[in-house]
């Protein structure tokens, strides 16, 4: 169950959220959340919210620290910006911080002040692994949230073992392949992709390239093979976009590796 969409729903949205657990889960949340705000408060079709979402919002701000490294105090730069503003078009403003374990002292320090003060018209959510602990001054004002990951275990299960000669047989580096694999055979391992992705669009659009030679090799139905084709299209358009790679790519694999069979979901 989506605890973010649940507690919109309900009028209880915290100001101050840090989300821990299997990274791909937690950031899905958010996106159904955001999805969910923007179709209703915008009235708008959910898959118009997405790639609204996709493609930037004025009132929707993500951020990731620089590739390979921890955030630095010049990352903040946006955030402080952010907050200054009032909402455009939404009754909120939301702030997500990506990979927040990367997240040092120093910088964690500098957020806190402003983290006390937030404006009511501010939401701000870090997602971080479930291992991962802030220093005592954030994480003792913050609503802690915690996923446990099952959705991405049942998505995994799903997934047919067929496809392993596929991926083994193309072009992507030798550690990316076997991550993959890892994620098919044990269930396990997709938190790995976000080291990899880190990053690196060229990296997820080469995953997105070869997840899609495999679904097109599958039989499947109309609607199946244009929801596949929606997912690839909304993954290019969200290349310029702030979300990490890591996020988006593991949406992708969980639209174009599940069992042809099954029907997919909105994410709604």
């Amino acid at each position: 169950m989506n605890k973010l969409l649940t507690m919109y729903q309900q009028n209880k949205l915290s100001p101050f959220i840090i989300y821990k657990g299997e990274q791909s889960l937690v950031a899905n949340h958010v996106t159904q959340l955001l999805q969910t705000v923007l179709s209703k408060e915008e009235g708008i079709a959910p898959e118009k919210a997405i790639a609204k979402i996709a493609n930037g919002h004025q009132d929707i701000l993500f951020l990731n620290p620089q590739e390979e490294s921890n955030y630095n105090v010049d990352d903040l730069g946006e955030f402080f910006s952010f907050i200054q503003f009032s909402p455009y078009h939404l009754t909120k403003r939301f702030i997500v911080f990506n990979s927040s374990e990367k997240l040092t002292t120093t910088v964690s320090n500098k957020l806190l002040k402003s983290l006390e003060e937030t404006p009511p018209n501010i939401i701000v959510i870090f997602i971080a692994p479930k291992e991962f602990s802030f220093i005592q001054t954030i994480e003792s004002r913050a609503f802690i949230m915690r996923g446990h990951g099952e959705e991405i275990h049942q998505m995994i299960e799903a997934m047919p073992l067929g496809k392993i000669e596929a991926i083994e047989q193309s072009s992507l580096a030798q550690n990316v392949k076997e991550i993959l694999i890892e994620i098919i055979k044990t269930k396990n391992g997709i938190h790995k992709l976000g080291t990899v992705l880190s990053g690196n669009k060229t990296v997820a659009s080469d995953i997105a390239k070869v997840l899609l030679e495999i679904q097109a090799g599958i039989e499947s139905d109309y609607e199946l093979k244009d929801h596949f084709l929606r997912s690839i299209k909304l993954f290019q358009s969200s290349q310029t976009y702030n979300s990490s790679s890591f996020a988006r790519t593991s949406i992708l694999i969980r639209d174009l590796l599940v069992d042809s069979d099954s029907k997919i979901s909105q994410y709604s």
